[in-house]
């Protein structure tokens, strides 16, 4: 009796330059999706093929790129570079249910792209970015970096993506002050420790509960409204960014409150940056005696989850007046 196995090649091609550029790309991660397309990242020079990027061209001397390829590999779903000014490698790549790759890669880039960033700003050296791009590859839904001020770096499979919006990172770093949370060893342990980080897609924002107001009383028996102020920062324009329809606000976040939102700009705190003020039912927010804190939850026009927190002092209801905004507290 003989056996044989059989292995059959479904496809193999070439991805980067054409023949006479000069032009070099190398691969350094994939994944697939249900549907059989691969998704691929790594380096390349000028000349990458794009298709529906969001970057068209390399922003430095080398940039990622990340690459959609069609079950059959025949074509390019979209290609895109990925990068700023200076060197920027990816490294691993995985992808959620719905058709979103998430990157990750080492940069010296201070300019490298960012959007909803944990990190805005380089810590120094080599940084890792992670970025998570649209199913269509032509936007760039979150971006950060995350390092301290000596190198770190992520090898090949050092991402991992379980459910849409939650990523966990493992990789190498030389930086004593590496950023850490919650952290089974806080303290930088030799020249160089790995780490293991995981992050959440929600996006913190600030808020003001009552603005102009200290405290933030809230008498749970009054009919009138209690106003919000999201505020932005320069890296989220609270106006253009919040999807207003989404907002909730309570005690839990979840209450369905919502009375309206300012159409016009307002800058609350005073930083020369427009904000964003709604206004709630008080009985739907389902403040109780003993409360210490507001949450307020929504969804980005783009669909990430917001959350921000602000404390409230519940006051007895011993009678409320209604201030100029349409709100109304116990004095």
């Amino acid at each position: 009796m003989s056996l044989e196995t059989a292995h059959h090649r479904s496809y193999s091609t070439f991805l980067g330059p054409a023949a006479s550029s000069s032009g070099g790309s190398g691969a350094n991660g994939i994944a697939s999706d249900a549907d059989g397309n691969a998704y691929v990242t790594g380096n390349a020079g000028p000349d990458f093929p794009t298709v529906n990027p969001f970057q068209p061209s390399a922003g430095g001397l080398g940039d990622a790129f990340v690459a959609k390829l069609a079950p059959d590999g025949s074509r390019l779903v979209y290609s895109t570079y990925l990068g700023g000014s200076s060197s920027d490698i990816g490294t691993g790549i995985d992808v959620d249910a719905e058709g979103s790759a998430y990157v990750v890669g080492h940069t010296s880039s201070t300019d490298f792209p960012t959007r909803y960033a944990v990190q805005p700003v380089s810590g120094g050296g080599f940084d890792l970015f992670v970025a998570k791009l649209s199913p269509s590859g032509d936007a760039l839904v979150w971006s950060t970096y995350l390092g301290g001020s000596n190198a770190e770096f992520v090898f090949r499979k050092g991402i991992a993506v379980p459910v849409r919006g939650v990523v966990y990172i493992a990789g190498q770093t030389a930086s004593s002050n590496f950023p850490t949370a919650n952290a089974q060893q806080p303290a930088f342990g030799g020249s160089s420790d790995a780490f293991v980080a995981k992050i959440d897609e929600t996006v913190t924002v600030a808020i003001d509960i009552r603005p102009g107001e200290s405290p933030n009383s809230i008498n749970p028996n009054s009919q009138g409204k209690i106003s919000v102020a999201v505020l932005s920062s320069a890296s989220f324009a609270a106006p253009d960014a919040v999807d207003r329809a989404s907002v909730t606000f309570g005690r839990t976040g979840d209450e369905r409150s919502l009375e309206s939102c300012d159409a016009g700009v307002v800058d609350v705190d005073g930083d020369g940056l427009p904000d964003l003020v709604c206004r709630f039912s008080t009985p739907v927010t389902a403040f109780r005696p003993g409360d210490t804190e507001g949450i307020l939850k929504g969804r980005t026009l783009d669909g990430l989850p917001i959350v921000g927190r602000d404390s409230v002092t519940v006051v007895p209801a011993q009678g409320s007046v209604a201030t100029s905004g349409g709100s109304s507290s116990t004095r």
